[in-house]
């Protein structure tokens, strides 16, 4: 299967809004997954930005990987 920017394009937005809508629910159980969203969203879209030479867009990306980690780290492990 050929993986085409589009389709990093829409995974990447679909998974970054679903993410965004669990933490803006603010239900303990389900709000933690919105980090995970996240942290895979920035990972495709970082991956489509090194793709297209957005090299800005990229770097932003992998900023929000470092954020999101923490997220990430602080819901499920502190």
């Amino acid at each position: 299967m050929i993986i085409t920017d589009k389709l990093l394009e829409r995974v990447g937005a679909v998974v970054g809004i679903s993410g965004g809508l669990l933490v803006a629910l603010n239900i303990h159980e389900y709000s933690r997954w919105g980090f995970v969203c996240f942290l895979i969203s920035s990972g495709v879209l970082g991956w489509l930005g090194l793709r297209k030479q957005m090299y800005s867009f990229f770097w932003m990306q992998m900023v929000f990987q470092v954020i999101n980690s923490l997220g990430v780290y602080r819901w499920f492990f502190a």
